[in-house]
Parts: structure tokens; C-alpha cells; sequence
């Protein structure tokens, strides 16, 4: 389930011109982007969360809001 969320988010993000990859830093999860026609300048920490999932969840949804 997890896998398929973070897989199901990145498709969705590639499909609107961003990488997405998650990491973590302390103890929060982060979802960072990185535009496909501009890799040299990526979007750190966009979306935070507990677990990697929630991280790239909150990503997706902060994307959607300042659309």
C-alpha cells in the first residue's frame, strides 16, 4: 500500500512536469520536486509528514491548492 501511494503520487507529479523524491531529515518525512525542464533548480521540502506517504500526500495537495 505505502509503495503504491508514493508510486501513484510520483506518476501524477510527472505527469504535470516534476521529479518527486522523499527523504528523510530528523524525524520528519519530506517530499521534494524537481522541475523536468529545469532540474538544476528543485523544490526543496514541499510537502512534510510523519511517514514518507503522508509527506508526498501533502505535496499533492499543497500543488493542488496554488493551482
Amino acid at each position: 500500500m505505502a509503495d503504491e501511494v508514493i508510486s501513484e503520487v510520483s506518476s501524477w507529479f510527472r505527469s504535470r512536469g516534476f521529479e518527486l523524491a522523499v527523504s528523510k531529515e530528523g524525524a520528519d518525512w519530506w517530499a521534494s520536486l524537481t522541475p523536468m525542464a529545469s532540474p538544476a533548480a528543485p523544490i526543496a521540502r514541499y510537502g512534510r509528514g510523519d511517514t514518507p506517504e503522508a509527506a508526498v500526500l501533502r505535496a499533492r495537495e499543497r500543488y493542488e491548492q496554488e493551482q
